[in-house]
């Protein structure tokens, strides 16, 4: 997968000026930085390095991509990676393991490119289905499921420590709302 990169308007510490952010496969090298932004995102239960590098040694199965921002010199200090994502397939089931971004970058739409490239792997790899975990409280990250077609499947109680999780689906990929947008362009946001 070439690097794909994108212009965030009003995106990244010190709102007001455009981002060049770009998109590209996750490699060992990028793990202890994808460590660190796991512990930002996920303080409870971040992922350890060696789960990433297990996942990225399973390359036939799986995919994970990071964001960063493309040698803009106009960001004070950016952080040495603004986002990832990941899922590993099962059959024609994707599983979606984790979206992260940088507290930093929220808001800015990065999720959505990020989710819309991850969906877009898996259909090329013959998933027609999707399905994540999601905390059970963290309503902002349920609503942004939804507003791309995911639909409450279930819960699981315990499944992070003591709280519950929503099991979040997308059960036909093909034929849902969010598969014209991966028919679509996807280096400008909408």
């Amino acid at each position: 997968m070439p690097k794909n990169i994108k212009r965030f308007p009003d995106c990244g510490h010190g709102k007001g000026h455009a981002v060049m952010l770009e998109l590209e496969l996750m490699n060992l090298a990028d793990v202890e930085s994808v460590a660190e932004l796991e512990k930002l995102c996920f303080p409870e239960d971040p992922w350890p390095p060696e789960v990433y590098r297990d996942e990225l040694a399973d390359e036939h199965e799986t995919v994970y991509l990071v964001v960063r921002v493309a040698n803009d010199a106009s960001v004070r200090t950016p952080p040495t990676l603004v986002a990832n994502g990941g899922f590993h397939l099962e059959g024609d089931a994707a599983y979606i393991t984790t979206i992260a971004t940088h507290p930093w970058w929220r808001r800015c739409k990065i999720g959505e490119w990020l989710l819309l490239h991850l969906l877009r792997a898996a259909r090329r790899m013959g998933a027609r289905t999707v399905t994540l975990h999601v905390r059970a409280r963290n309503v902002a990250a349920v609503e942004f499921y939804r507003k791309h077609g995911f639909a409450v499947a279930g819960r699981v109680k315990r499944y992070y420590g003591n709280e519950a999780a929503l099991v979040l689906t997308l059960p036909d990929l093909d034929g849902s709302e969010v598969s014209r947008r991966l028919a679509e362009p996807l280096q400008d946001p909408e």
